[in-house]
């Protein structure tokens, strides 16, 4: 089957349609036939590796300590420079420290929000973070990041089932900017880096939704 592969982060030319081995489902897992994905903002700036912080020096990283944080902090400091504030219980303060934080807060003692302190962008890497109380601390143009709106997230089955109601009621409406097949990722990702897309670029696989 085909698939759109990369083994280095860089610009959309860096993508590659090759031919994979069909997965074969195992025990409790189902085999899932795609017949069209979407390219987001997100896809690229995880094959560019050209994240939000650029250029930054102020970033506040709750969740500092998990799965994800963890990478976040070295990112921000080391890679890009950023002055790096992380947010985490108090027994992984010193493991937050040591990855390249220049602040931590303890979060069972500590509030962040009630400080002066505001930052350039706030990343919610664990998605425990109200929205509304991650966006008190930031500056003016700043950008307020959350793990599971911004990459993929684990809907429950019923909400998928009410949101597909509501779709074929003709109540909710798909935006769709433009169609291209699967052979023209490049040219989709190249668009969508743009910034300039009115809702979903479909790429579509083995099928013509035109």
């Amino acid at each position: 089957m085909k698939a759109i592969v990369y083994d280095q982060y860089g610009p959309p030319d860096v993508l590659r349609l090759v031919d994979v081995p069909k997965p074969k489902p195992r025990d409790r897992e189902v085999l899932v036939k795609v017949h069209a994905t979407t390219v987001t903002i997100g896809d690229t700036i995880m094959r560019s590796l050209n994240l939000p912080i650029h250029g930054w020096q102020k970033i506040l990283i709750y969740g500092a300590s998990g799965a994800v944080g963890t990478y976040a902090v070295q990112l921000a400091s080391a890679h890009f420079g950023a002055d790096v504030t992380g947010v985490c219980s108090g027994a992984n303060l010193e493991l937050v420290k040591s990855l390249g934080a220049a602040t931590v807060v303890d979060y069972t003692r500590q509030d962040f929000t009630q400080n002066s302190a505001t930052y350039d962008v706030v990343f919610d890497a664990v998605g425990k973070l109200l929205p509304a109380q991650g966006k008190k601390a930031l500056k003016s143009g700043g950008v307020y990041l959350n793990v599971l709106t911004d990459s993929g997230r684990g809907e429950k089955l019923e909400h998928l089932l009410a949101l597909n109601e509501l779709i074929e009621a003709g109540k909710v409406r798909p935006v769709i900017d433009r169609v291209d097949p699967l052979e023209q990722i490049v040219e989709a990702h190249r668009y969508v880096e743009q910034g300039h897309k009115k809702g979903n670029v479909v790429i579509t696989v083995g099928v013509n939704l035109h």
